[in-house]
C-alpha cells in the first residue's frame, strides 16, 4: 500500500498557508465535479464545505450540514500526498476521518503545483448522479441528461431489503434505486459510470491489462440474487483494502464497521449484533480514536481484525460475546497499518494460526492459542497481501511491487518470483486442490498459476474497470471451481475455473468493500460500501432450498447481457447448470474434512425442476 498515506503539508503554527489552500482548491475543478464542488479557498484559514457536507464525509462524521465552510484551528492540518487523499484533519471530538469519507475525484499537487497522481476516481452513487447531472449539460451532448428529479437522489427513502420477487425492470433494481426517476435506464447507468471511472495505479504508465490478458465473455452462471440488505453497510478506512466482510455460514455473516465487527445473517428482519468493540481499546493507540478497522477475516472459530494503525483483535466465535476480545499491536511502526490477515492451521500444532501482512514491509505469524507471534519475515516493499496452501508448505506473496513472491511458509525462504504484472499487487488466493494461485493487481489483470510448475501462468484473465482487489476460489465441495473477482467497485465476476472460457457477472453500484462465498459454497455475499446505496448483496446457487430458476435469454437491452439480471424476476425452473467439476473427486468429497455438505445435500444441486430442495 502507498507508503505516503499522511504526508502532511502546512503552514506555520500547523495552520495550512493560503498557497497550499489555493492549490488544493484549484485542484477540485468545477469541470470535474460540478458547480457548487469548485468554490475558491477564500484567504482566511477556511474551507468551503464540499458539495454537501453530510453526504461527502458520512453520517457518523457530518450530521451537521448547516456551515457553509470550516473553520482551521491550530490542530487542523490538509492532508495529501502521493498516495491516497486521506481528506482534512478537523479538531473535532471524532478524531482524524476515515479514508474513503473524502473519496472524491481530486488531483493531488506538490509545493511547486506540480500534479502527483490522481485518487481512484469512483464517486459513491449519489455524488456519482449530481456529477452526471452537473457534466450532462457541459458535456455537447455526450452524457444522457438526467431528469429534474435526479437532483433529490439524496433524499430518496430506501427499503430496508430488496427481495429477488420484488425487481421490477428500471422500477426496482437489486439496490432499490428507482432508474425511471432518473430519466434513464440502468443500461444506460452503467456505460455512463465506465465512462467517468479511472483506475488507479501506482505506475501510472499502465492504465490497461495489456494484450496478453483475455477479456472472458459473460455468459449464464449457477447464482443469481435473493436480496439485499441495506442496514448492513460495511465501512472501509482506505481504498485500497477491501477483504472486510466474511462468511463463516449462512447464520453468521461478519463485516466491519468503522470501529466494530458486525454480525448479521441471511434470514429476513434479523438484528444486528456486535461481536467485536474496539472503540474504546484497551491498548495504547497512536491516536486517542477508537481503532479503525483495515481488515477482518474468519475460520476455524477464531474472528480477527486488524487496524490501520498496527492494532489487532481477536475472539473466539465459540465463546460468548461478553467475554470480549484480545487485543494487541502486530506492529509499532508509524507505517504499519495492517494491510491484510488470514487464518490457517499450523502444520505443527494443527491449531489456528493468523498471517498479518503489514505495511511495515513484514509478514508476522501469530498463534491464535497462545497469542504470541511465532515468526516474522522481512520483505523490501510494503506487503498487501497474501495466501497460505493449502497444506502451509508455501506462501504466495504481492505487495507494492510488479513481482510476486513464493516463499516457504515456515521460514520465509525465497523461492520464486513471477514476473508479469506491472503495478502494485493488493490481491493472492490459493485453492484449495493446492494447484491453482490466483494474484490480483491495479494492472487490471489477474493471474492464474499452477503450483506445480511456476514457469508460466495457465492463464491471464483482463478485469473491466479497475484493478482487481479481492480474490476468493470456491471452496471444495462447493461444486463447479470457480474464482471471485472483486474489482474496487461495482463488478464482481465469478470465473469458470474449469475451463477459464467464460464468467458470470455480478453488479451493483458503489465500491465492493468485500466478498466471500460461504464455506459451502451455495451463496456468495457482496459488501457495498456506498454511502446511502450500500448494503450487504446476497447471492444464492440456483437449487439451494428453492425451486431452480431459469436464467433468461439475454435481451438486447439486458443491463449485463450474460451476467445476473438485477432488474427482472423470473420462477421459469431449469436445471442447466451442472455441478460436477469440483475441486476434488466427488469419491473424496465425504471424507475430506473441510467439506460442509454431505452427498445428499450435493446431489440436491442436480435435481430437476420437479423436485423442491428441502
Amino acid at each position: 500500500m502507498d507508503s505516503d498515506d499522511a504526508a502532511t503539508l502546512s503552514g506555520e503554527g500547523g495552520v495550512p498557508s493560503p498557497a497550499h489552500l489555493q492549490d488544493f482548491a484549484q485542484a477540485i475543478s468545477p469541470t470535474t465535479l460540478g458547480p457548487s464542488f469548485g468554490e475558491a479557498v477564500p484567504q482566511n484559514n477556511t474551507i468551503p464545505a464540499l458539495a454537501s457536507h453530510d453526504a461527502l464525509i458520512g453520517p457518523d462524521i457530518g450530521a451537521d450540514a448547516s456551515h457553509n465552510s470550516q473553520p482551521l484551528g491550530p490542530e487542523a492540518t490538509v492532508i495529501y500526498a502521493t498516495g491516497p487523499l486521506i481528506g482534512y484533519q478537523f479538531p473535532f471530538s471524532y478524531g482524524p476521518p476515515a479514508m474513503e469519507d473524502f473519496d472524491v475525484n481530486v488531483e493531488m499537487v506538490d509545493d511547486e503545483g506540480s500534479l502527483l497522481g490522481d485518487i481512484e476516481r469512483n464517486l459513491d452513487f449519489v455524488h456519482f448522479i449530481e456529477q452526471w447531472y452537473y457534466r450532462s449539460g457541459t458535456m455537447n451532448g455526450e452524457l444522457h441528461s438526467l431528469s429534474e428529479d435526479a437532483i433529490a437522489i439524496r433524499r430518496w427513502t430506501r427499503p430496508t431489503e430488496v427481495l429477488r420477487s420484488e425487481l421490477n425492470g428500471d422500477k426496482m433494481d437489486c439496490q432499490g434505486i428507482d432508474w425511471t426517476s432518473l430519466g434513464v435506464k440502468r443500461a444506460v447507468g452503467r456505460q455512463v459510470r465506465r465512462k467517468l471511472y479511472t483506475n488507479y495505479t501506482n505506475l501510472p504508465t499502465y492504465q490497461q491489462p495489456g494484450d496478453c490478458a483475455t477479456q472472458l465473455p459473460h455468459k449464464p452462471g449457477p447464482y443469481h440474487f435473493r436480496r439485499l440488505n441495506t442496514r448492513n453497510a460495511p465501512h472501509m478506512v482506505h481504498f485500497q483494502l477491501r477483504n472486510l466482510i466474511s462468511v463463516s455460514s449462512f447464520a453468521d455473516i461478519y463485516y466491519a464497521g468503522q470501529s466494530k465487527i458486525i454480525r448479521t445473517d441471511s434470514f429476513p428482519r434479523s438484528p444486528k449484533q456486535v461481536v467485536m468493540d474496539l472503540t474504546k481499546p484497551n491498548i495504547p493507540c497512536r491516536y486517542a480514536d477508537p481503532i479503525r478497522i483495515s481488515t477482518m477475516t474468519t475460520a476455524h472459530d477464531v474472528l480477527i481484525a486488524g487496524g490501520f494503525q498496527g492494532e489487532y483483535a481477536m475472539t473466539n466465535l465459540q465463546s460468548s460475546v461478553e467475554d470480549g476480545q484480545i487485543e494487541g499491536l502486530v506492529t509499532p511502526d508509524e507505517n504499519g497499518i495492517t494491510n491484510h490477515v488470514h487464518i490457517h492451521l499450523s502444520r505443527s500444532s494443527s491449531l489456528p494460526s493468523a498471517v498479518f501482512c503489514s505495511n511495515d514491509q513484514q509478514i508476522r505469524v501469530l498463534d491464535c492459542a497462545t497469542n504470541k507471534f511465532v515468526g516474522a519475515h522481512k520483505f523490501d516493499m510494503a506487503v498487501n497481501c497474501a495466501a497460505t496452501s493449502p497444506d502451509a508448505r508455501l506462501r504466495v506473496v504481492v505487495g507494492d511491487t510488479k513481482d510476486v513472491t513464493i516463499i516457504e511458509a515456515a521460514s520465509g525462504r525465497h523461492l520464486e518470483s513471477l514476473s508479469g504484472h506491472r503495478d502494485y499487487g493488493f490481491a493472492c488466493a490459493w485453492a484449495d486442490d493446492g494447484f491453482q494461485v490466483a494474484t490480483g493487481n491495479q494492472d487490471k489483470q489477474v493471474r492464474i498459476y499452477d503450483a506445480r510448475s511456476w514457469r508460466r501462468p495457465l492463464k491471464v484473465i483482463a478485469a473491466e474497470m479497475g484493478g482487481v482487489r479481492s480474490l476468493r476460489f470456491s471452496p471444495v465441495g462447493g461444486g463447479r471451481r470457480s474464482l471471485l473477482m472483486a474489482e474496487p467497485a461495482d463488478l464482481v465476476s465469478v470465473v469458470d475455473t474449469t475451463t477459464f472460457e467464460s464468467k458470470q457477472q455480478l453488479d451493483h453500484f458503489g465500491d465492493t468493500a468485500g466478498v466471500d462465498f460461504t464455506p459451502d459454497g451455495s451463496g456468495i455475499y457482496v459488501g457495498i460500501a456506498d454511502f446511502k446505496f450500500g448494503g450487504m448483496m446476497e447471492y444464492e446457487r440456483i437449487g439451494r432450498g428453492v425451486r431452480s430458476r431459469k436464467a433468461t435469454p439475454a435481451r438486447a437491452d439486458d443491463p449485463l447481457e450474460h451476467g445476473v439480471d438485477c432488474c427482472r424476476y423470473d420462477d421459469e425452473d431449469d436445471n442447466q447448470h451442472d455441478e460436477r467439476d469440483d475441486w476434488l473427486h466427488e469419491d473424496a468429497l465425504d471424507f475430506d474434512p473441510r467439506v460442509k455438505r454431505n452427498a445428499a445435500h450435493r446431489n440436491q444441486r442436480r435435481f430437476t425442476s420437479e423436485y423442491i430442495v428441502y
